[in-house]
């Protein structure tokens, strides 16, 4: 038997600072989801046709489409890695009501909160909300950091890039209730601490970016590790996993 098609997908690590150091926000979905039903994960889902559409890249800002596509390894294919980034803010928008978006003026709460529904009740296109108040999606707020492929045994397979994004100040997340049965900001050595103690339930890809994001004391040196242009990669995407190296635990 052939294995199955990995379909695409785009997984969000919001991340915030406090005194103690980096934070990032998990959820944990119900315990009857039939796929990863009880785990901890981040923010994140399929890529739609729509996100690669002209129109929703004409709605992209800040990234130069190459440079945008060379960290995901498609930079022969511009658009395609555009259509992640893209995905990659829609789902944080869906599942947990922050939106990563830029206009001339601030959208109200209540407003924005009402596009969601629309949105979830599938009355409304991700694309409809951007034109109806002139919103654009800053990509360059996105950065890359890994590109895990589902293992061919799999019965379900995905191919998804991870990407690591500040919370915009002045929001506050709303997980989807339908999906989502907790979730919290947490530092990611403490996450992995839980993990350790058999509290939470946690697949290798999320634990992995975990453990990335535990070796940075502060956003800014994050970026900085993250920057496109001196981005490097380690590992092999067509045997599972490509990231950037890990640096040394941060002190």
């Amino acid at each position: 038997m052939n294995p199955v098609i990995p379909e695409p997908a785009a997984t969000v690590c919001l991340v915030r600072e406090n005194a103690a150091g980096l934070e990032v926000y998990l959820t944990r979905r119900h315990a009857n989801l039939v796929f990863l039903g009880g785990f901890h994960v981040f923010p994140g889902g399929k890529v739609e046709q729509e996100d690669f559409s002209p129109a929703m890249l004409g709605r992209c800002r800040h990234h130069d489409p190459v440079e945008a596509a060379a960290p995901l390894g498609l930079a022969a294919e511009p658009g395609r890695a555009m259509g992640f980034r893209v995905a990659a803010i829609r789902e944080v928008f869906e599942e947990t009501g922050v939106l990563l978006a830029e206009g001339a003026s601030a959208i109200p709460a209540e407003r924005l909160a009402a596009f969601r529904r629309e949105l979830h009740a599938e009355q409304r296109s991700f694309l409809s909300l951007l034109e109806a108040e002139d919103l654009y999606l800053p990509v360059d707020r996105l950065f890359w950091f890994a590109h895990w492929v589902t293992p061919a045994t799999s019965p379900r397979r995905f191919d998804t890039h991870f990407f690591a994004a500040p919370m915009p100040e002045g929001q506050e997340v709303s997980p989807f209730p339908e999906e989502v049965s907790a979730s919290g900001w947490e530092q990611p050595r403490a996450a992995i601490e839980q993990w350790k103690r058999g509290e939470i339930k946690i697949i290798p890809p999320t634990l992995a970016s975990l453990d990335f994001l535990s070796r940075f004391a502060d956003w800014t040196s994050l970026c900085r590790e993250l920057q496109p242009r001196t981005l490097r990669r380690v590992g092999n995407a067509a045997l599972g996993v490509e990231t950037v190296p890990l640096p040394l635990k941060k002190e």
